[in-house]
């Protein structure tokens, strides 16, 4: 499991370092998430209001994440 956490810190580090959290242009507005770890990004999004949509995303990704350690452990 601590082999998938640091897979997933590396590749959002990767990300932020890139920039793609800068801005969203879809929204036409700065994220601002550059110059950061993923763990101060992580902080930051903890402390975020979820809509219903957000919760939606979060239990669509968690039921993803969950099949994919179970085909992981077969």
């Amino acid at each position: 499991m601590k082999k998938y956490i640091k897979e997933e810190l590396e590749t959002l580090q990767y990300y932020i370092d890139e920039g793609l959290f800068e801005y969203d242009s879809e929204k036409d507005m700065t994220l601002g998430y550059v110059d950061m770890t993923a763990e101060d990004v992580l902080e930051k999004i903890r402390k975020w209001d979820f809509s219903p949509l957000d919760n939606l995303i979060r239990h669509y990704s968690r039921l993803e994440l969950l099949r994919e350690l179970e085909r992981e452990e077969k």
